[in-house]
């Protein structure tokens, strides 16, 4: 939160001092790395918050999110006017002007220079280690033992966030290295995740919401069946699953790997 309410400081400056000199070309690059930074990391980054149990935290989030997105729509309205006016109506709030054309230019944002410096090493030392699973020819959602990186100058409160990008289960401190062994246990859970994403998609086809809860109809192998049950609260909790049946039925067919899924969702 604190790290895109100082990117938010950042674009403010940045448009801000090229408006006043006329520069829109320079003002306008400021727009589009903040608005990738916001949809790409910190969206991206929060989407479990949104949904979350800890009710303090969702509401951080919600409330980081829409303070961000109303702030931005005032400093975009010079250089896209009717996209920033169509976000300012969706998210108006009482005592607002009627339009994002009428409010007063911003000001008065807080810095976070420390907090945008340690996550900008974070975000280069995610990028190598993703450079070393790609080399290695292992995709995201296999779940690795470890990686090792010089992080004694990140902070704890970052390496959740670093093991969690690069699904790692330990962070080690050491030369640039990726433990690329693949147990059987790590194994299943890579089979697990790919299903997962799998049925988040058959759900998202069926267009429900986040808070839908369904049965999940499943026609598969004992090996499958035994895959589904070992993760079974994982992939409750995460696809919004009330019931699980296991029986013939006339879904859609996925296959994870060597295993193969008939599924049906029913709501």
């Amino acid at each position: 939160d604190q790290w895109i309410l100082g990117r938010l400081a950042e674009l403010h400056t940045g448009v801000h001092e090229n408006l006043e000199f006329y520069e829109l070309d320079k003002a306008a690059r400021f727009i589009f790395d903040f608005v990738d930074d916001l949809s790409t990391w910190y969206i991206r980054r929060s989407r479990d918050r949104y949904k979350g149990e800890d009710t303090k935290d969702k509401e951080q989030a919600l409330g980081t999110t829409l303070y961000v997105l109303r702030e931005t729509a005032k400093i975009i309205a010079p250089f896209v006017p009717f996209v920033a006016e169509e976000l300012w109506q969706e998210l108006k709030q009482k005592g607002d002007q009627e339009s994002v054309h009428l409010e007063q230019w911003p000001t008065g944002y807080t810095e976070y220079s420390k907090v945008i410096e340690t996550m900008t090493i974070v975000r280069e030392l995610i990028t190598a280690g993703l450079q070393l699973r790609s080399e290695a020819g292992i995709k995201v959602r296999q779940p690795l033992a470890s990686l090792s990186a010089k992080i004694s100058n990140i902070p704890t409160e970052y390496h959740e966030l670093i093991t969690d990008e690069l699904n790692v289960k330990e962070l080690h401190n050491g030369e640039l290295k990726l433990d690329t062994k693949i147990t059987p246990e790590l194994e299943s859970e890579g089979k697990m995740r790919e299903l997962l994403r799998k049925i988040q998609s058959l759900r998202k086809q069926e267009g429900l919401e986040p808070q839908d809860m369904v049965t999940l109809h499943i026609q598969t192998s004992p090996e499958g069946q035994r895959l589904v049950e070992e993760f079974k609260s994982d992939i409750q909790s995460t696809a919004g699953i009330k019931y699980f049946n296991f029986a013939h039925n006339d879904g859609e067919e996925i296959t994870v790997e060597n295993l193969t899924f008939v599924i049906a969702i029913e709501k």
